[in-house]
């Protein structure tokens, strides 16, 4: 089961149309609870793959290096 057990928006210019925008709050807490199980997907449209490391992407934004 995936924190929340909710799919984030992994997309870079995500303005939370989507309701699924991964906000520090929500970062903060993934810390706090050491939780690496997250569901990511492209709701707000989809990275340029020819200048994005969506993998790269995806952790960053996780807050998990």
């Amino acid at each position: 089961m995936s924190y929340l057990d909710k799919t984030f928006c992994a997309s870079p210019n995500c303005k939370n149309d989507c309701g699924r925008q991964m906000t520090d709050l929500e970062r903060e807490r993934l810390i706090y609870l050491n939780n690496d199980r997250v569901s990511y997907g492209y709701f707000c449209g989809e990275p340029s793959l020819k200048s994005t490391n969506i993998l790269e992407h995806i952790v960053t934004i996780s807050g998990k290096q």
